[in-house]
């Protein structure tokens, strides 16, 4: 028995191979040895899912962040990134930050982030006759 360190190449899929030759066993009768075949599971992450280079994730605005544009922090698979919300942000619009996702080969993806309205469960009294007033004035 031998322990080896193996490179996983960046951006592997699920389901990859990686062969190293000649850490097989060894051949029949004298023979060469064989190649050792890893095959590679990526486990799945509960923040990002992928496709293909990009990656996608979500992330939950209020509305008065939807409604009037704001910055809102989100992560990457490496660090927070600020992301602009435009004015206007309907739930559910996928904005695209460019080459934020993983590298594969020469190229590298995207963040795809989904974007989720987080409704308040409860509100003051105060929040209650603003949000009227609003709705009042034609929001």
């Amino acid at each position: 028995q031998k322990t080896i360190n193996v490179k996983i190449p960046a951006g592997i899929d699920n389901g990859g191979v990686i062969r190293l030759r000649g850490l097989g066993y060894p051949g029949r009768n004298g023979g060469p040895k064989g190649d050792l075949i890893i095959k590679v599971r990526v486990m799945e992450n509960q923040q990002f899912t992928r496709e293909g280079s990009d990656i996608h994730t979500s992330v939950d605005i209020t509305f008065p962040q939807a409604a009037l544009g704001a910055k809102v922090p989100v992560k990457t698979l490496t660090k927070k990134v600020m992301l602009t919300i435009p004015p206007g942000t309907q739930p559910g619009t996928v904005l695209r930050l460019h080459g934020v996702g993983l590298s594969v080969g020469d190229r590298t993806g995207d963040l795809l982030v989904t974007v989720n309205l987080r409704v308040p469960t409860t509100l003051t009294a105060r929040q209650k006759e603003l949000l009227h007033e609003f709705e009042s004035a034609g929001g």
